[in-house]
């Protein structure tokens, strides 16, 4: 049976030994991630208005200035 020093040893390890591969991933794929969620977003958000919406709110819009 191990001692909790050495098991808190062996988590150190683990630890030190998985970190940078995670890091990596996250600066990978993190902010490739991050784009195509906000491309759905606004895809999603300009077609959610039709053509009559648009033309309404553009008259609101010069009316206001």
């Amino acid at each position: 049976m191990s001692s909790p020093t050495e098991k808190l040893e062996r988590e150190a390890a683990l630890f030190l030994r998985i970190w940078p591969i995670a890091l990596l991933l996250l600066v990978t794929f993190g902010n490739t991630l991050y784009v195509g969620a906000k491309s759905t977003v606004v895809t999603h958000s300009r077609q959610a208005i039709g053509m009559n919406e648009r033309r309404q709110a553009e008259q609101r819009l010069w009316e206001l200035g």
